[in-house]
């Protein structure tokens, strides 16, 4: 139900990029398919390229960032209200 209020702009995009690759990369990987550095010592994650994770709302992967999802924990105290949703609008550059 939650509406992304961030406008997806080239300025919106970098700073997500920055803070997925800070945050997310280590387990999502460079382009998000579920292969970063950390496996095999724990689980893919999903790939943000399937066809599933495509059909996500944005208030989706919002609320999986904040509440965690399956082994991956809460993001929350990570990334603030605005960051949550520029890396939303970077992890849809990443799904085209």
């Amino acid at each position: 139900e939650l509406v992304n209020p961030i406008e997806k702009t080239p300025a919106s995009i970098a700073r997500g990029r920055i803070l997925y690759t800070n945050t997310c990369q280590v387990c999502h990987g460079d382009t998000g398919k579920g292969d970063g550095p950390l496996i095999p010592k724990f689980p893919n994650p999903p790939s943000f390229t399937s066809q599933s994770i495509k059909k996500y709302a944005d208030g989706r992967i919002y609320h999986v960032i904040v509440k965690g999802f399956g082994m991956m924990p809460s993001h929350a105290a990570q990334l603030n209200d605005e960051d949550r949703w520029n890396v939303i609008n970077y992890i849809r550059e990443l799904q085209k």
